[in-house]
């Protein structure tokens, strides 16, 4: 799921020797949608800092 992968880093996921994943990674960055999805704007609550904590403690409740 790319949403899931994409934000590997953010979640505190290493990918490190996963060559296979990394590689599709650079395919589908490479894809002109996928360019034009991550340029969305970001929603405004979750560009004030409570919004971000609350985005943060629910997505890695999710990881638990």
């Amino acid at each position: 799921n790319w949403c899931w992968v994409k934000i590997y880093n953010w979640s505190g996921v290493d990918i490190e020797g996963l060559d296979h994943l990394q590689r599709w990674m650079n395919e589908i960055y490479k894809r002109d949608a996928v360019t034009r999805g991550c340029n969305v704007p970001e929603r405004r609550d979750r560009n004030s800092s409570d919004g971000k904590d609350k985005a943060v403690k629910n997505a890695r409740s999710m990881l638990v």
